[in-house]
């Protein structure tokens, strides 16, 4: 426990597996080790190891718990929901269960369920900052950052050194307006010289103050905050074994591409029109996919999916994928279709169509074609210097391991172009349409309406107005895609033009 709070957390898991081997039957140590492994990002190791405790029948509330993380961090949210429910029921008095469960609960869209759980938390702990926190992420999603900014600020009274609550309140301001009280700076910025902070805060508190500089046009100063906390998330992801393979990753682009040639086609139909049938937004992070889930889901026929990890999952599952395809057979294949679709089926069980929008299935669009060869795929495009920079200025809740260095993203850049012109080449006539945000931000009636009319469905005029759709959203822009449709991110990558020398010149053959 002392090696997991200092942050080694090999050496915790290490130390872990010794006594679990020593002592079998105590269920708490494979939550431990559940825990440790989760922290590195080992979410498969974590659940392989809890998931056998669990079964023998222990009856333990934090073996629940971890299981419900390892559940989550493989995108299994119904079942976190119910593992973290059983964690609650089996020790009630405890708060951070109950926060635990309302987390849960809002990335599953539970939202009312959500609420219950933090106010449950705050009855029992009146003072856990995590649980007001939690509130306002509820909030954020819905839209109302009036309610989220005071819960943020709730948080702050009761933990002045909260740093999440803190870059929330940030992103406030600069998204939404509204300002962060000037002594609340100051007090974190004196944390931070202090060198006091842990490497968690510090990232936070960095990426926060880089929001807020940049929001009064103090371009130096932020990007200074942006490459610190870059710098420190490059140190963590080290740490934990998450560092990013230039080479591996162009590699992987490689495979994926001969794996399906130009003129390849599918033989492989698996869904029935009665289900749920998905459309895939795909591009780099921070291009516009979350705008463009926000219209389609506007839409009667169409249910917005959020960022659904279930394909990833089960592709990581598929033995012989990319490299030995002919190996894969067809009974194999419609078992991952089965899957997804019930994680489609999730999200909503009524609509004709769900969108996921998790923006790097452009590796996969191949094996989608060959999945649900009707199945539409939407793929936005941003001016690669501002989509870039984007991406290094955003503190990501998940693991991205090209976004923390300006040189790993130019070259995840150059491989997602590289991939999509080759797509074009494979996928149905048809089925990728194809949205420049400066185009969807400068003409959005007009590019709008071709967008709905290329998914083949009826016209219908809340589209033109998404802001106003009424669905929660996880993603970095939650904020973002609430405010009018506006051009003002256009060129933003101007302002920071003295630092980006390197990037530019790497960004050289995809420069719009």
């Amino acid at each position: 426990m002392a090696l997991q709070a200092r942050g080694e957390l090999d050496a915790a898991a290490k130390t872990y597996r010794i006594l679990l081997g020593k002592y079998r039957s105590d269920t708490r140590l494979a939550g431990y080790l559940a825990l440790s492994l989760l922290q590195l990002g080992r979410n498969r190791e974590a659940l392989s190891v809890v998931e056998p405790a669990v079964a023998s029948g222990a009856r333990d509330a934090g073996l629940y718990n971890a299981l419900a993380l390892a559940l989550s961090g493989l995108g299994r949210r119904q079942e976190a929901v119910s593992a973290a429910q059983e964690a609650a029921r089996l020790k009630p008095q405890v708060a951070e269960l109950q926060v635990n469960l309302g987390n849960l609960s809002r990335m599953a869209n539970a939202m009312e369920q959500a609420k219950a759980a933090y106010r449950r938390a705050i009855a029992l702990k009146p003072d856990l900052p995590a649980a007001y926190l939690g509130l306002g992420l509820v909030s954020a999603a819905e839209g109302d950052s009036v309610a989220a900014a005071e819960r943020y600020r709730q948080a702050l009274e009761r933990q002045p050194g909260y740093a999440k609550a803190f870059y929330q309140l940030a992103l406030i301001a600069k998204v939404a307006g509204g300002a962060v009280a000037p002594d609340v700076v100051e007090a974190f910025r004196q944390r931070l010289h202090s060198g006091s902070m842990p490497t968690d805060d510090a990232i936070t508190t960095h990426s926060a103050l880089g929001f807020l500089h940049d929001r009064a046009r103090e371009y130096d100063a932020a990007f200074h905050h942006f490459a610190k906390f870059n710098l420190l998330a490059l140190e963590r992801q080290r740490r934990r074994g998450h560092s990013f393979d230039r080479q591996a990753f162009d590699r992987q682009v490689a495979e994926i591409a001969a794996a399906f040639p130009p003129g390849f086609a599918s033989n492989h139909r698996v869904l029935s029109a009665s289900e749920p049938q998905p459309i895939f937004i795909v591009g780099m992070p921070r291009s516009g996919t979350t705008l463009v889930e926000q219209i389609i889901a506007a839409h009667s026929a169409v249910s917005g999916g959020g960022e659904l990890e279930a394909l990833p999952r089960l592709i990581d599952e598929l033995p012989g994928y990319p490299t030995d395809w002919a190996s894969i057979t067809a009974e194999r294949l419609e078992a991952v279709a089965r899957g997804y679709s019930e994680a489609l089926a999730e999200v909503d069980r009524t609509a004709a169509l769900v969108t996921d929008k998790l923006p790097m299935n452009f590796l996969h669009l191949g094996l989608i074609s060959v999945l649900f060869p009707n199945a539409k795929v939407v793929y936005c495009r941003r001016d690669p210097r501002d989509t870039c920079l984007s991406i290094y200025f955003q503190n990501f809740a998940g693991n991205i391991p090209f976004a923390n260095d300006l040189g790993d993203i130019a070259v995840a850049y150059g491989a997602c172009e590289r991939l999509m012109a080759h797509w074009r080449t494979v996928l149905p006539p048809g089925s990728l349409i194809e949205v420049d945000y400066e185009d969807l931000v400068t003409d959005p009636d007009g590019c709008i309406a071709r967008l709905i009319d290329d998914l083949g469905l009826s016209w219908e005029p809340p589209c033109l107005s998404p802001p106003s759709a009424d669905r929660p959203i996880h993603t970095a822009s939650q904020l973002q895609v609430r405010q009018p449709i506006t051009a003002a991110a256009v060129g933003r990558w101007k302002n920071y033009r003295s630092h980006m020398g390197s990037l530019i010149e790497a960004l050289k053959p995809n420069t719009i």
